[in-house]
């Protein structure tokens, strides 16, 4: 059973960082006598463009803090005005209104206690958030970081919050979200031209019909560079369109043997032969090619074929 309230100014309810162990405890801890937890009539909200909370008084909703009695209460009010930026009643500069609200304990007991720190209803927040014990920004230390504050049951808690943002890959099928969002840790780590494609391709949420429209390759053409490797190496001009739509150089496109041609057949086949001592007939001769042969291909006049590259240089 209830008993009746005790009317007693020398009681301050809280809540918040001036409950025990908060940031704000040392404003108030010289003048408590002590100290129990407790509960008003009222809903507890966040104002986001400022950092703390208010409270509303409101009959369908309880906020939990404490309830202190208070040794020297006239001292102790002030100690907790400055804090609040309390100028008085009616002051229009006032963000809360020192009020008295009847406060129960865990028995039933009722008090009636002054609280600095209810909000003023006649205040315009236009940015309130209800907390029901959730996580607020209380205060942003960069782009990713952020101090996270939560009011609940034992009193405000903090914590960092690191946000860490990255572009998941969303093939169509089961099999590409397995090989490009688990498989591959990067994708440097992509051998065949055809994966760099089809990588590339949903990291930047494009269809094949959509690579082939931009970049002016016909369908069926681009969807071949996708289905499986080719003996013949792929048209440079095609792939440089290509990677301009997805973002990358060319090189990002490429597989060991396109990048050979790339980087200029003719002088890396020179290189080889003449590391080895060689004309060009004895090298033609050495791996059954005719000296006519290993001319065009230094001159960059014919390209090599892909298993004769894999012959000279891929096995070596």
């Amino acid at each position: 059973m209830k008993t009746k309230a005790k009317i007693n100014h020398c009681f301050v309810f809280v809540y918040g960082t001036l409950q025990k162990g908060q940031v704000n405890e040392p404003v108030v801890s010289p003048y408590v006598q002590r100290r129990w937890r407790g509960r008003i009539k009222g809903r507890l909200y966040h104002l986001a463009d400022r950092g703390y909370p208010e409270v509303l008084l409101e009959e369908d909703g309880v906020v939990l803090g404490e309830c202190l009695q208070l040794k020297q209460p006239e001292k102790a009010l002030r100690a907790l005005d400055a804090l609040e930026e309390y100028f008085g009643p009616n002051d229009v500069s006032n963000e809360y209104d020192r009020r008295r609200c009847l406060v129960c304990n865990d028995d039933g007991q009722e008090w009636e206690c002054y609280s600095d720190i209810v909000a003023n209803n006649n205040l315009d927040y236009t940015n309130r958030i209800g907390f029901h014990e959730k996580w607020h920004p209380f205060i942003r230390l960069g782009n990713h970081m952020h101090i996270m504050t939560c009011h609940c049951l034992s009193g405000v808690k903090y914590a960092p919050l690191y946000i860490h943002s990255f572009q998941l890959l969303q093939p169509r099928n089961l099999l590409e979200a397995e090989r490009f969002n688990i498989k591959y840790i990067s994708p440097s780590e992509i051998a065949t031209v055809p994966d760099k494609l089809r990588y590339y391709r949903h990291k930047n949420g494009l269809q094949q019909k959509e690579v082939a429209e931009k970049t002016g390759i016909h369908r069926a053409t681009y969807c071949a560079y996708e289905q499986e490797e080719r003996k013949m190496p792929y048209p440079l001009d095609k792939l440089s369109k290509i990677a301009e739509l997805f973002g990358v150089e060319i090189t990002a496109l490429l597989d060991e043997y396109n990048l050979f041609l790339y980087n200029g057949q003719g002088r890396q086949i020179r290189d080889l032969r003449q590391s080895l001592g060689l004309t060009k007939k004895e090298f033609g001769e050495l791996y059954g090619f005719h000296a006519y042969t290993v001319n065009k291909w230094e001159n960059d006049t014919i390209q090599i074929l892909k298993s004769t590259w894999v012959n000279l240089f891929a096995n070596k």
